[in-house]
């Protein structure tokens, strides 16, 4: 996968736009809905050891299997701590990651620039997203999509390319978005 003067130029307009949307977000605190359970509540994500992965893996937290959500929200807890406004820009990073995913695979799809980015920005500012991004108990559905979207890429570069390690990679980000939404 290249990149090029268009790709750099899509990226930068695409971080502003989404910047700019999603802003208001890093004042926001924990919603008092599911944030509580699934993250400031949740004891398998005070264990910062060996076994607190393990226990992130093998157990599920209000009848949810979503380990590698879980995971992220571990990694940030030993980053962040507590803090909202960390997991707010963690799911703002992860959408501007996902809209820019978009814009490369319709690019690699239909080898049009400007339609790519215009599916990519419509991505990035639809409003469906917004309870994704904006609420941190709904990490699973931005952390799906960007596994998800990468299974994709690499499958097209599977098929252009068959080289083995690409079909390797579609398994391993496939089974990733899988750990990461039921």
């Amino acid at each position: 996968m290249k990149f090029t003067l268009i790709n750099l130029s899509v990226f930068i307009v695409i971080l502003i736009i989404g910047v700019l949307i999603y802003y208001p977000c890093f004042n926001f605190g924990f919603l008092l809905y599911d944030d509580p359970e699934y993250v400031m509540d949740n004891y398998f994500l005070r264990d910062f050891s060996f076994r607190g992965i393990i226990n992130l893996f093998t157990n599920k937290v209000y009848d949810l299997y979503i380990p590698i959500t879980w995971l992220s929200y571990w990694v940030e807890q030993s980053i962040f701590k507590f803090s909202a406004k960390g997991m707010h820009l963690t799911n703002v990073i992860l959408h501007i990651t996902n809209a820019y995913l978009i814009f490369k695979v319709f690019l690699k799809l239909f080898n049009k620039s400007f339609p790519a980015f215009l599916t990519a920005l419509l991505f990035l500012v639809h409003p469906q997203h917004i309870e994704s991004v904006a609420w941190i108990a709904e990490r699973k559905d931005v952390l799906y999509t960007l596994f998800y979207l990468l299974s994709i890429l690499f499958y097209m570069e599977f098929k252009t390319e068959t080289n083995s390690k690409y079909y390797y990679l579609v398994l391993l980000f496939f089974i990733l978005s899988c750990l990461s939404n039921q």
